[in-house]
């Protein structure tokens, strides 16, 4: 697999949305009352993720999350991709976590899954595709226009990912990759590519 390598001003971007990321998630956490803790078992269905967002509001307790969000995508993410439920789990793959720190996935996911919960959007890609629009209107309203590098990259790796798994059945297989080619030449591009050379960049 063959990565493409992102320009200085990318990189930089990623680090901007990553920080974005983490303070909408503070911000969440304060509204709410509780944070998120890392967890073999965490949530992994809407329902799930439901019951626990209700449990941590009453008891203040932090909001399980799969622990492979520290690090990269889970099983959680591949199983219900495979079924065609979810298209992806945000802010695996589109922040520095090296620049920002390991906890970077499991903000921007405490982010994500609240807002499912609290917006009652389910898993199923329409629904995960109003959360993704929701989530660039949040981009947008903090400053970042949809001509920015930031809403680019969130645009690609939230709906992106998303219509690659409407249209080929399946997330990116490398979503660097994939975002790069949807910087360069449009998501149509990506989704064209992705189908037929997978994550081999040219």
């Amino acid at each position: 697999m063959c990565q493409i390598t992102e320009k200085p001003e990318v990189v930089r971007a990623r680090e901007q949305l990553g920080r974005f990321l983490i303070a909408r998630a503070r911000d969440r956490a304060h509204a709410v009352g509780f944070g998120f803790v890392a967890s073999d078992d965490a949530p992994d269905t809407y329902e799930a993720l439901q019951e626990a967002y209700v449990r941590s509001l009453v008891t203040k307790q932090p909001l399980p999350l799969t622990r492979a969000a520290s690090s990269g995508p889970s099983r959680r993410m591949e199983r219900v991709c495979e079924r065609y439920d979810r298209a992806s789990e945000i802010g695996y793959h589109y922040v520095d976590r090296e620049v920002l720190g390991p906890d970077i996935g499991l903000s921007a996911l405490f982010w994500h899954d609240t807002n499912h919960a609290r917006l009652g959007l389910s898993f199923d890609l329409d629904q995960e595709a109003s959360l993704s629009r929701w989530q660039l209107q949040q981009l947008r309203a903090a400053g970042f226009s949809s001509g920015s590098l930031e809403y680019q990259l969130m645009d690609a790796e939230t709906r992106g990912q998303i219509e690659c798994t409407r249209q080929i059945g399946r997330a990116p297989r490398d979503l660097r990759t994939f975002s790069m080619r949807a910087i360069a030449g449009g998501l149509d591009h990506a989704l064209e590519l992705e189908a037929t050379n997978g994550a081999v960049s040219r």
